[in-house]
């Protein structure tokens, strides 16, 4: 007796042990995830550049309209352009030639805004945003190259994104990690490019239809926030700001230091606007070259000025990066017949041959019951 209640807590423990394991099993369906690599040759693409020559003890700006001024003296500051292997070369601020060799015009090519600094009173630096993103294949023939120059007597910061992506006129913390370029130097840069394609899981929410634009998006928040777009922002549809800087300060302080006094609704939305798209690119350097700009005398006699070259070498390649849930049905199917013969010893075909017996008693059983008792056994009174 005692050795048959060992044997029955013994399977019992066993089963719950079963229990358990299957539903740690089911949990980790599409939670845990890997990433496989591949590489992809005669494929790449070049960053889309954002860039800002930050003065650290000026452009204080009162008004929008200062803003604006600054905008557009940094635009007469910029000389682009894109040198093909066949010699072709295109100016990058000339809407002719860009309409006519590139398809594309000013707007599609450039965007110009602000970044905000860390500290009070939050000093605004202009910014400029040369989009790439027509760059989507290398040359085997030769290299592809963009030259940037922009006068300056301070340094320039630059950053590398997908285009669309930069959140320089959001975050404060902008400037931290991004490039430094000197003045009076040179630089040159050779990319390659890698392609994520992340999963929306538990934990991280990415925007599947790969639609986000964050540099839109913010553009569209600060405009619902403000009840008017700011003057350099593009595709929006509200009256242009005026005035001084005042409301637009409060609200970058209210972001930065008291989100108590900004409603639910309205971090929500800004929140929206930093969700990832599931399919990103990033970008490293494989060779850089830093020289003084100096002329054939050994001296530069040039306007002070920062010199970029960016180059789409013609061996380009891409690295590919998918990834993939650890576990799904078919494996959740699987751990169920290996924990079946683990804990119970037992397997889907032989829990299959107890369902059946069982339904076949019970059959049995109810069958006997709704038919009665048989008459061959009903009991008779003898004769007296």
């Amino acid at each position: 007796m005692v050795q048959a209640s060992s044997r029955r807590i013994y399977i019992f423990l066993l089963f719950l042990a079963f229990l358990y394991a299957i539903i740690m099993s089911f949990l980790h369906i599409k939670s845990d995830s890997t990433f496989e690599e591949s590489i992809e040759y005669n494929q790449g693409t070049l960053p889309s550049i954002t860039f800002c020559p930050i003065e650290p003890n000026k452009l204080h700006f009162q008004t929008l309209e200062d803003i604006v001024k600054a905008l557009d003296g940094l635009k007469s500051k910029i000389v682009a352009s894109i040198f093909f292997f066949d010699g072709r070369a295109v100016n990058l601020k000339n809407s002719t030639a860009t309409n006519l060799y590139l398809n594309l015009s000013q707007d599609d090519l450039w965007n110009f805004g602000v970044t905000v600094r860390e500290n009070s009173p939050y000093p605004f630096d202009p910014c400029a945003t040369l989009n790439l993103g027509f760059i989507d294949k290398p040359n085997k023939q030769g290299d592809i190259k963009v030259s940037l120059i922009v006068f300056t007597n301070t340094p320039v910061m630059v950053e590398q994104h997908e285009p669309g992506q930069s959140s320089y006129h959001y975050r404060f913390d902008w400037l931290e990690g991004m490039e430094s370029k000197e003045k009076k130097y040179g630089y040159q840069e050779y990319f390659i490019s890698t392609v994520t394609t992340s999963l929306k899981k538990q934990g991280y929410e990415c925007d599947e239809k790969n639609q986000m634009k964050k540099t839109e998006c913010i553009d569209e928040f600060l405009t619902k926030q403000l009840n008017c777009s700011l003057p350099w922002m593009k595709k929006v549809n509200s009256l242009n700001c005026i005035g001084n800087l005042t409301i637009l300060r409060e609200l970058y302080y209210d972001l930065r230091h008291n989100q108590s006094n900004i409603s639910p609704q309205v971090m929500e939305d800004l929140r929206k606007c930093l969700i990832p798209n599931c399919i990103t690119t990033k970008w490293r350097k494989t060779h850089a070259a830093k020289w003084i700009l100096k002329d054939k005398n050994g001296e530069d006699k040039k306007p002070e000025r920062v010199s970029i070259h960016w180059i789409l070498p013609s061996n380009a390649y891409t690295i590919k990066r998918r990834e993939i849930f650890l576990a799904n049905d078919s494996t959740f199917f699987a751990d169920i017949g290996s924990y079946l013969g683990l804990f119970l010893g037992a397997s889907i075909l032989s829990l299959t041959d107890i369902m059946l017996t069982f339904c076949k008693n019970c059959l049995v059983k109810a069958y006997g019951y709704c038919k009665g008792p048989s008459i061959n056994h009903v009991p008779t009174t003898p004769n007296p």
